[in-house]
């Protein structure tokens, strides 16, 4: 069946449109291709320009500025190597600033100071690694010569834990440091030396003052009375013995009473008890005035003290003595020796 003229006009049209439409389409995708070379194009230009600035500024020593390329390079481009680049620069950056603190702190003569920043100098640093190595030897020497110095004078001083103490600042950073350990052993031993020396004038202090108390006890003991004699009788027909005391007021006061303490011995050296009392200790009282420089007993007689037949000897253990002005004195074990002619 032939198409009428009608629709032949419109297949021709319809075919035009396809035609008009494929060719659009093309045209399009040629202008993606090319926008997105282009893009591209574009993309490398800029990564390769900041990448080219960022080298520059590290040889300037500009590294946060090179960081600062670095990191604009990559919206333009991923790449690996740039990140370990920034990282490079941020040691470097550290190491710079590490080399000028060395510096200044050498300048100041704080030497410590400058070692430990110098030791901080990063390796990969080229331009300054070899000359912070040197820096380094310099300032320990400077820093331990001071140091040497300073312990010297502690020494002198006598202060030779401080010298010690300072020694060890320097073998804590070189352990096998020679003038060191020798100074180290020198001031050990003149510590110990110190050490010893005033150990024994502490000693010798102590038995000073221990001999003054002893003196100033014997001192007390005889300023208060003096016994002249001190016995017991022989035992009577009831096994009784008599305690006889003669003694002597040598204080500056008026004795209103006295207790004499005293214990009985046998022949053998023995403490003995009372056979009726069951007690070994003895207290005889006098009552005064007894005026200063008086004397008492030519003896004193105490009938009876004890009962007891082995007795041969008495030991003075104490005395308590009550003043006319009701003020007390006394003796004790080790004092009443000192009052006993």
């Amino acid at each position: 069946m032939e198409e009428s003229p009608v629709e032949s006009k419109k297949n021709i049209i319809i075919k035009k449109y396809k035609w008009v439409g494929i060719i659009g389409i093309v045209l399009i995708i040629i202008s993606i291709i090319g926008i997105t070379k282009y893009q591209q194009y574009s993309n490398n230009k800029n990564y390769n320009l900041n990448i080219s600035e960022a080298q520059k500024n590290i040889k300037a020593e500009k590294f946060s500025e090179a960081i600062k390329d670095y990191k604009t390079a990559l919206t333009y481009k991923a790449d690996s190597s740039v990140n370990s680049k920034i990282e490079l620069c941020n040691e470097l950056q550290s190491s710079l600033k590490d080399f000028r603190n060395g510096t200044e702190l050498q300048n100041n003569k704080d030497y410590l100071g400058a070692y430990n920043a110098f030791k901080s100098v990063s390796s990969k640093d080229v331009k300054r690694f070899v000359v912070a190595k040197g820096k380094i030897s310099e300032c320990f020497n400077s820093y331990s010569r001071d140091v040497f110095l300073q312990a010297k004078d502690l020494a002198i001083k006598l202060d030779y834990q401080g010298a010690i103490d300072d020694v060890n600042l320097v073998l804590s950073i070189d352990s096998n440091n020679e003038n060191a350990k020798v100074l180290n052993t020198q001031y050990q031993a003149s510590l110990q030396k110190k050490t010893d020396d005033d150990k024994r004038a502490e000693e010798i202090k102590k038995k000073e003052e221990a001999d003054l108390a002893a003196k100033k006890k014997i001192d007390e003991a005889r300023g208060m009375l003096r016994v002249t004699s001190l016995y017991p009788s022989a035992p009577n027909s009831a096994d009784g013995v008599d305690l006889n005391i003669a003694w002597e007021n040598c204080s500056s006061k008026v004795i209103k009473y006295i207790t004499f303490e005293v214990v009985p011995y046998n022949a053998v050296g023995d403490v003995q008890t009372c056979n009726i009392r069951g007690k070994s200790n003895f207290r005889g009282k006098v009552t005064g005035p007894i005026y200063i420089g008086g004397t008492d007993g030519g003896g004193s007689l105490w009938e009876c003290a004890w009962y007891n037949n082995t007795i041969t000897s008495v030991k003075l253990v104490g005395v308590n003595i009550t003043y006319m002005d009701d003020s007390t004195a006394s003796l004790d074990s080790t004092q009443v020796q000192y009052v006993i002619n």
